[in-house]
């Protein structure tokens, strides 16, 4: 190996290391620092067109942006149309530093659900067509969306973020091979959502017709959802694996899964959720034909004191298999854990342990 190419792959190793590393990196070892720019770390000003600025200027050189501890008030979306881009906190380990927010500085925190609450912007971050992104240690705070996919993101990762009353924290259209990991999702609608927005792609060869965009390989661990109105997991597509998540006052539901091939929700806790009346977990077919669907593995979750005629709804054609589970089911309710539109050796639930929530 040459000295020159040895130099090169070492710049590109340190630059790994110090960015998920805790503590501040300076601006020449390892990105753009927003700092720079002067921005007011106090969220008073709006920083939208020095953000987007510094957004585009890191993409044309380190492809990495730095954040500062601070709170940034972004009256218009941030729009990311660039690829391999790291946008990321100096202080990766917690998302409490740096925010995001979609509100000048001034109302509380607890006045922002209610009704009292200042307009909300309608993203913080855009990202159009992106791949390769990763977004790392940022608070994403009251907007309609958080995280924007125009059209799809892919090939990404979301690390230890969190996102507080947004009606939708991410909002992709679709995923495909994304990992969301330790974030949070609190007050809004949904936590995550990803359809494909009606939008096709070419066939592949050897098949007839165009077809659509679906997500796939979404790999959501280690998250939190609490108080969401509507499904806190909302995906078209698979693979799908909800994995070690806890779902906690969400009265939509937790996950709702349409056109699955196989997807697996494995040592999630839920508590208090579907007081709407909706599955606490719903799988079932929207465009796939009948007999296409695929399996959905549901085992060792603890799922306590949840709503919904029954725990986990399965639509036609779709194969379950749901075992190793503690359940607590509402016989008072009426409350069954598993409710199939269509019976048969496709739906399987064994070894599961159970209590009537209902009993003292």
């Amino acid at each position: 190996m040459s000295h020159h190419n040895s130099q090169k792959i070492g710049k590109l190793l340190f630059k790994s290391a110090s960015i998920l590393s805790v503590g501040i990196c300076c601006h020449t070892a390892c990105g753009v620092d927003f700092d720079a720019y002067k921005p007011d770390k106090s969220g008073k000003t709006d920083v939208s067109d020095i953000l987007q600025e510094a957004v585009s200027n890191a993409a044309m050189t380190d492809k990495v942006l730095l954040l500062s501890p601070g709170r940034y008030w972004l009256a218009k979306p941030v729009v990311i149309q660039f690829n391999n881009m790291i946008i990321s906190s100096k202080i990766t380990v917690s998302p409490a530093a740096v925010y995001l927010q979609g509100y000048q500085t001034g109302p509380s925190r607890e006045t922002l659900i209610t009704p009292e609450a200042p307009a909300k912007t309608e993203a913080i971050l855009v990202a159009q067509k992106t791949h390769h992104l990763t977004i790392v240690g940022i608070t994403f705070e009251h907007s309609v969306v958080g995280i924007k996919g125009d059209h799809a993101i892919a090939l990404s990762k979301i690390i230890n973020c969190a996102f507080f009353n947004c009606d939708y924290g991410i909002k992709a259209e679709p995923l495909q091979v994304v990992t969301i990991s330790g974030s949070s999702f609190d007050h809004g609608k949904f936590g995550i959502l990803a359809r494909d927005g009606g939008q096709f792609v070419k066939p592949r060869p050897g098949t007839k017709g165009p077809r659509r965009n679906r997500s796939n390989l979404v790999y959501i661990h280690d998250c939190t959802f609490r108080r969401l109105s509507e499904y806190a997991v909302e995906i078209e597509g698979s693979p799908t694996n909800v994995r070690d998540c806890l779902f906690e006052n969400s009265d939509g539901g937790a996950i709702r899964l349409f056109d699955i091939y196989v997807s697996n929700i494995v040592g999630c806790y839920f508590e208090g959720s579907a007081m709407k009346g909706n599955p606490l977990i719903s799988v079932s077919p929207f465009q796939l034909p009948e007999g296409h669907n695929g399996q959905l593995n549901v085992y060792g979750n603890q799922i306590n004191a949840c709503g919904g005629e029954a725990i986990i709804h399965v639509g036609k054609g779709s194969q379950l298999h749901v075992y190793d589970n503690r359940v607590a089911v509402s016989s008072s309710k009426g409350q069954v854990l598993v409710k199939a539109e269509e019976s048969g050796e496709h739906i399987k639930s064994e070894n599961n342990i159970t209590r009537d929530s209902s009993i003292p």
